[in-house]
């Protein structure tokens, strides 16, 4: 069963420090920016190709769209594809970047090198994309961390490890073997806005003596910007820790350590 809505808020100890951590649990970071032209996706693959020397993994991004005929021997009645972008990796892999009429997204896959590669990647891929439209107005920016916390058992109170979680009527079981809720934070003053996933998912385990807590933050602003949007990144990422470390418990952070 899956508790989905009903969350404690806790609001005793203060917040954890907010530092850079040894091993962070980070399993993917992403960086997106939006933009307002509709570029022509045919295009794009100028870009994809001056990045290939980085990124020389390039695959087209289709959108198809179908109808579905139902009843006996039902098909696909008529379907049409959508060239959207270009999808670009790096020889590892590690690495993807999407470019696509409305924007990019990079993403950084484990191990996390740091917010700073994040930025200096996603400025190379960026600074290419703009190279080729010098005009384009942003309208979101955008960060993700998705974190695995893998948390060790057994573990008689999720909020010794995570100041944010489902609570359970009283009158009922409190033992959870999944779980999955959403948070939407906004920001008072700045824009800026959290979603805040929180996925307890046995499938993820990587040993039998703990449970993995997929713990995923994405902080988005819309915004009016020129081509200049790294002052707007950088505030998403203070942002962005202040969210990690004020729904984790010192105890769950020096797992990380």
């Amino acid at each position: 069963m899956v508790f989905k809505g009903l969350v404690w808020l806790d609001a005793g100890e203060g917040m954890a420090s907010v530092r850079t951590l040894a091993n962070p649990p980070i399993i993917e970071g992403v960086l997106g920016i939006s933009v307002a032209s509709e570029i022509e996706p045919k295009d794009i693959e100028i870009v994809a190709k001056e990045l290939a020397a980085s990124y020389p993994v390039i695959h087209a991004l289709v959108e198809i769209e179908g109808q579905i005929q139902i009843g006996p021997g039902s098909n696909m009645v008529g379907h049409q594809q959508r060239l959207k972008g270009f999808q670009i990796r790096s020889e590892s892999e590690n690495v993807v970047a999407s470019l696509k009429s409305d924007g990019i997204n990079v993403s950084v896959l484990a191990p996390y090198q740091g917010f700073e590669a994040l930025v200096e990647i996603a400025s190379n891929v960026w600074g290419a994309y703009t190279r080729s439209w010098p005009a384009l107005q942003v309208t979101q920016v955008g960060l993700r961390y998705i974190n695995q916390l893998d948390l060790p058992l057994p573990i008689p109170d999720f909020q010794d490890y995570i100041r944010t979680v489902p609570l359970v009527g009283s009158p009922l079981p409190q033992g959870l073997s999944q779980f999955a809720m959403q948070l939407v934070l906004p920001e008072p003053g700045t824009g800026n806005v959290a979603i805040i996933n929180e996925l307890l998912d046995p499938q993820r385990r990587k040993s039998a003596n703990s449970v993995p807590i997929i713990f995923d933050i994405e902080v988005r602003r819309e915004c009016n910007l020129g081509s200049d949007v790294w002052t707007t990144i950088r505030d998403l990422r203070r942002f962005k820790n202040e969210v990690f470390f004020g729904s984790l418990t010192e105890r769950c952070l020096e797992l990380f350590q």
